[in-house]
């Protein structure tokens, strides 16, 4: 758990420390009953639903986040301008935030609107207006210049063409540009059931290849329940 994290939730819902630590500590599950026990349509919970606030709060990876960033900034090299990223369904933003503080240009989105209003409120609390930029997931596809890289982590399995979306990523990446992430397509069932169960046998290393990427790496860096999850990177290759 993520003491600053839950520190600017308790600010920012208004409920007690003990209130979000309760519902931080719950972490997957409380997402998973909130999402069994949501009457609408799926992309309204998506759209709706606060679960996320909390389950994230639980998953901030700081160090691993600030592993990557250092990692990026020693591949991509030296630059004459700011190295622009997109965060793609960025939740409430610990990366986007890592991003800015070393130095990157960030575009982020999330569906949420829980999310998107949190970061925002991290944002500004934590001075971060000129770097960080937040938009729609249908404006952060359509920036002309392209960008240097696109991050997308455990967006993946919640959709079900996750190759056309990787497809749509490519389009958008500068030649040479990184494309890295995580989708455990494997966590279904019970605990998961907001995954698509239908791409349960998919490999993200797989996919980003059919998608016209080189993978570059593939390397674990956490595990739940009898699952690892596994981050890929990927460029685009230069025509």
């Amino acid at each position: 758990m993520d003491d600053a994290v839950v520190a600017e939730l308790v600010e920012f819902t208004g409920l007690t420390r003990e209130d979000v630590e309760a519902r931080v500590s719950e972490g997957v599950y409380r997402t998973a009953r909130v999402f069994r026990e949501w009457p609408g349509e799926p992309e309204q919970w998506y759209r709706e639903t606060d679960a996320y606030l909390f389950e994230l709060a639980d998953n901030a990876f700081g160090e691993f986040y600030q592993a990557i960033a250092d990692r990026l900034v020693a591949g991509l090299g030296e630059r004459t301008g700011p190295l622009h990223v997109l965060e793609y369904g960025c939740g409430i933003g610990c990366f986007a935030l890592t991003l800015a503080d070393s130095g990157f240009a960030v575009t982020a989105c999330d569906l949420n609107d829980w999310n998107t209003r949190f970061l925002q409120f991290r944002i500004r609390r934590r001075g971060h207006r000129d770097v960080v930029r937040i938009v729609s997931p249908e404006e952060s596809l359509s920036r002309k210049e392209g960008y240097h890289i696109i991050s997308c982590q455990h967006v993946l399995e919640h959709v079900p063409d996750p190759l056309g979306m990787l497809r749509r990523f490519h389009d958008c990446l500068i030649p040479s540009g990184v494309f890295f992430g995580a989708a455990p397509f494997d966590l279904v069932g019970p605990d998961f059931p907001e995954h698509v169960p239908e791409n349960a046998h998919l490999r993200l290393e797989d996919l980003c290849a059919e998608a016209g990427f080189q993978v570059l790496s593939t390397s674990p860096y956490a595990t739940f329940d009898q699952s690892t999850f596994t981050l890929v990177i990927a460029a685009k290759p230069v025509a």
